[in-house]
């Protein structure tokens, strides 16, 4: 199991990659209103609710920086590339920097705009990533018996022992590093699953009472 120590490592690591690959120039975040890549008046209120940031410190991880990239693609300045694909990748798109953003930036347009233009231009594309995301987007995720299927092992994994058994074994070590990071934060599963817990049909309570405004207020 990965410590504390380890899990920062490795995300101070992705955070400072600079791979180099293929390259495109854009074709979304150009045609996007350049007001909205104007808005940032890096006043650093994002900073400490970014996750990415409050783990590296480096200023390229936080949304700001990120708006800078952006916002230097669109003009032409930057060609889309992987070290630019990497970096909107490790961004959560939480969006948390736009609730606490005093000029009211809209960074989630421009995340999705960026992240369309790295598919576009397929600079992150490789066969392992084309494999997994086929395996869990295309296939996994459109069908609910097998993602029902792969929930109840997941469960009868955690329940069983068997999870502690590979952790006690230092079985994890045999996974590549960044599967070996996240291994310790794969969520819990449950017993039961949102489809077996929602009914089908769902009455709405007995009415009991009614409610109007009387004529004073509406006088008002």
């Amino acid at each position: 199991m990965a410590t504390p120590e380890e899990l920062h490592e490795a995300v101070v690591r992705i955070g400072r990659s600079n791979p180099q690959g293929r390259q495109a120039a854009s074709k979304y975040l150009k045609l996007l209103d350049y007001s909205v890549l104007q808005k940032c008046i890096h006043c650093g209120m994002c900073l400490p609710t970014c996750p990415t940031y409050d783990e590296t410190k480096l200023e390229r991880n936080s949304p700001r920086g990120r708006i800078a990239l952006m916002r230097r693609v669109a003009d032409g300045q930057l060609e889309v590339t992987q070290a630019f694909g990497q970096e909107l990748y490790f961004c959560l798109g939480c969006l948390t920097c736009e609730t606490v953003c005093p000029a009211g930036v809209r960074y989630g347009e421009m995340f999705e705009h960026a992240r369309a233009d790295i598919e576009q231009a397929g600079v992150m594309r490789n066969p392992q990533r084309d494999l997994v995301r086929g395996l869990t987007l295309r296939w996994l995720f459109t069908r609910p018996q097998a993602l029902r299927a792969v929930g109840r092992l997941l469960w009868f994994y955690q329940t069983s022992g068997l999870e502690s058994l590979v952790r006690r074994l230092k079985l994890t070590a045999l996974l590549p590093p960044r599967l070996r990071a996240l291994e310790p934060l794969t969520p819990r599963a449950q017993r039961q699953f949102s489809n077996a817990l929602i009914r089908t049909v769902e009455t709405p309570a007995d009415r009991k009472h009614r409610v109007a405004p009387s004529p004073a207020a509406c006088r008002t």
